[in-house]
């Protein structure tokens, strides 16, 4: 069990509350206050008052003890409900916050308009077969990525599932991790007909509590899809596509790599990317291969930091770093415990549907 139970009060006090405080009291954020101290309060009374509020992802799977203490249960699973319209089994106080503040930021990755809420400049956003990104600008560039007119990143089911790690009440952090069955369909600019990849995306968080309309603030944000998904997002363009999309990118929006590779024409340009690997590793994109440089070369027309990382020799960009020549190989287990790492392989296997490889045929 992953989530102990914390006393909240004491027994005798527990009792006395129990008598004066009833369903109805619980809006006065005086009593909160006094419960909860005014941050947490705050939280709750806003998920009380919650009712236009309702998160489209239902279950939650946890392994928690019942909170014994009627007050502090009866107010939280009021609030809980409120948010996630499905009753929390019960945990200690900080946890049940946790998932309250949560709810109530109804986070997505893909509502891109929300980062400013949610992120701030010491935020980290790691994909381990692509690399890390740190504050907001850097991270909403490369969510961007997988919004861009070549894909339509869509959720499969409106499930949720989701897990804690131990939350004590003196802790200043939350860490949830969660898993959603996701599904890339792909345009035919650049892929085959009907070309889409399935499969279980993860993400591992750590957030503090705010207290205010943003609710959340995320320290860190460790994303998962298995190194065979990444090798078949990988393997889907058409041939020949990637390196014509990169090399035009580089031709027209970055003319200083382009004479510093020395190419005469697109001719000499696509046969050079071509010749590289779709990803390293079986999977890896942040090293010497086209998808590396398909993603960079996304960004570059936009923003001209990234045109160093479309070279075909190496180039540092504006910071000094050179990227899309070496992959780092950096492992799951770097980034996620085993206990987040057994909860994604055991939802995608038991309620999604996966076997190990973590991917599904499209018309699975």
């Amino acid at each position: 069990m992953n989530i102990h139970l914390r006393k909240i009060l004491p027994l005798t006090l527990v009792f006395i509350l129990a008598f004066i405080v009833s369903l109805d009291d619980i809006h006065d954020n005086s009593i909160l206050s006094k419960l909860f101290g005014e941050k947490s309060s705050n939280i709750i009374k806003r998920a009380l008052n919650a009712d236009f509020v309702k998160v489209d992802k239902k279950r939650l799977l946890q392994q928690v003890p019942n909170i014994t203490n009627p007050v502090i249960n009866t107010i939280l699973s009021k609030a809980v409900k409120a948010i996630f319209d499905f009753p929390l089994s019960g945990a200690s106080t900080k946890t049940t916050m946790c998932f309250i503040a949560f709810g109530l930021a109804q986070v997505k990755l893909g509502v891109i308009r929300k980062y400013p809420d949610w992120f701030d400049d010491d935020t980290t956003f790691y994909l381990y077969a692509s690399g890390e990104y740190k504050g907001i600008d850097a991270i909403t560039e490369y969510v961007s990525f997988a919004y861009n007119p070549d894909f339509e990143l869509t959720d499969t089911t409106s499930e949720m599932y989701v897990l804690t790690d131990e939350i004590t009440d003196d802790s200043d952090t939350c860490n949830i991790t969660y898993v959603q069955e996701v599904i890339f369909k792909f345009t035919e600019d650049l892929f085959p007909p009907d070309t889409c990849v399935l499969g279980p995306q993860a993400f591992a968080s750590s957030f503090r509590l705010t207290g205010d309309s943003t609710y959340v603030t995320f320290e860190k944000i460790n994303l998962y899809f298995s190194l065979e998904f990444m090798n078949a997002l990988t393997q889907a363009p058409k041939e020949g596509g990637v390196a014509e999309r990169v090399c035009g990118v580089m031709e027209e929006s970055c003319e200083e790599v382009w004479t510093e590779n020395e190419f005469e024409n697109q001719t000499e340009c696509q046969a050079s990317i071509e010749a590289m690997p779709n990803s390293e590793g079986g999977g890896y994109t942040d090293g010497r291969s086209k998808f590396c440089r398909y993603a960079h070369g996304t960004y570059a027309p936009e923003n001209s930091m990234h045109c160093p990382h479309i070279s075909t020799i190496p180039l540092e960009d504006e910071n000094g770093k050179i990227k899309c020549q070496e992959s780092k190989y950096i492992q799951p287990s770097e980034l996620f415990s085993q206990l987040e790492l057994d909860f994604i392989y055991d939802i995608s296997m038991n309620e999604l549907g996966h076997d190990e490889s973590l991917i599904k045929a499209c018309d699975d």
